[in-house]
């Protein structure tokens, strides 16, 4: 029984040292790193859900989508108007005049590749 249980183990260390990711256009509400997803190696749950998560701080979750970790969709409390959304910084190539609405989330390009910005600028 003992073997048994430490073979177990082993293939599901084994599995686990498998997996690959993928950077996805998100960052990580809690810590602002980026947010991956596992694409090879056990890389969607039972339901089929893949699994996410965060470059730096190793938060994970399973879900439909990368919401469950960034910051898309989140909202303050009462005020349904400032929702937030992650978007890459080379939608500035198209769009220059978000960079202030990136910047006034705290996001500056230079430092990363995507930040966030209130969805209500998008529809600006």
């Amino acid at each position: 029984m003992i073997k048994m249980i430490k073979l177990l183990w082993k293939n599901k260390k084994m599995k686990t040292s498998e997996r690959k990711w993928v950077l996805e256009d998100h960052v990580c509400q809690d810590c602002g790193g980026r947010i991956l997803r596992c694409v090879a190696g056990g890389g969607a749950t039972g339901g089929g859900n893949p699994i996410y998560k965060c470059a730096d701080c190793g938060k994970t979750a399973s879900s439909s989508s990368p919401d469950a970790l960034c910051w898309c969709g989140f909202h303050h409390k009462g005020q349904h108007l400032s929702t937030y959304r992650c978007l890459p910084f080379s939608i500035l190539k198209e769009h220059p005049e978000l960079e202030q609405s990136f910047a006034k989330c705290g996001c500056l390009p230079g430092r990363t590749e995507v930040g966030v910005i209130l969805e209500s600028e998008l529809r600006k």
